[in-house]
């Protein structure tokens, strides 16, 4: 026979049984029972290299930027000395027709008359240049003139000659009535400081071999 607990309340062995007051709550729905995703694994690994790699570079940057200037300045050098370069030689004319051009420019860069002549001698060396004036012109233009053309002729790089002959003429019945000349030769002409006298003192000092008047 089967064992049935004592329902009587009198009886010494009853226990009463305790009814359910709390009820699992119901599984989730679906079958099999439900199971939570896993969680994502965070790359911490990641940000803490991001994270070491802008404080190096904010390091880095911050002492550029504190880094003292008091550093020693670097010593210039001074710039070469610029020497003195010697002038190309110039080739002196040898063709007559080249030397009577050459006397022709120079006379007409620096004489102010009216006409203007000029010739070479090639037996003589001599250069030859006779200036015309309509009219008589005073002492001061023939210095002037006189200065002017000797000085021109031996300062030409470009010319060797043994003599020049200038002179001023105004023209009467197709003639020519010289009243200004200074004749100078290779000689005195070299004995001429040129850059430190004027056209009256070449003159006075009579630094011309023949003057007129």
């Amino acid at each position: 026979m089967s064992y049935q607990p004592p329902s009587n309340p009198n009886d010494p062995t009853y226990t009463p049984t305790q009814p359910y007051t709390q009820y699992a709550p119901p599984p989730p729905q679906g079958y099999p029972p439900y199971q939570q995703p896993p969680k994502r694994k965070r790359r911490v690994w990641l940000w803490i290299v991001i994270i070491v790699a802008l404080i190096v570079v904010y390091q880095i940057g911050h002492a550029a930027i504190t880094e003292p200037t008091n550093s020693t300045p670097v010593a210039t050098l001074a710039p070469a000395t610029e020497q003195p370069t010697t002038p190309p030689t110039v080739a002196v004319l040898t063709n007559v027709d080249e030397i009577k051009a050459e006397i022709k420019n120079d006379a007409n860069g620096v004489l102010t008359g009216d006409a203007i002549v000029s010739d070479y001698s090639e037996q003589e060396s001599r250069a030859i240049i006779l200036e015309s004036t309509a009219n008589k012109r005073p002492l001061s233009f023939v210095q002037d003139e006189c200065f002017n053309m000797q000085k021109t002729i031996w300062q030409d790089p470009l010319l060797s000659v043994q003599s020049v002959d200038f002179a001023i003429a105004i023209i009467r019945n197709g003639a020519a009535v010289v009243y200004g000349e200074c004749i100078l030769n290779s000689s005195n002409a070299g004995k001429i400081d040129w850059g430190n006298t004027d056209a009256a003192t070449a003159w006075n000092d009579k630094v011309y071999q023949d003057m007129t008047p």
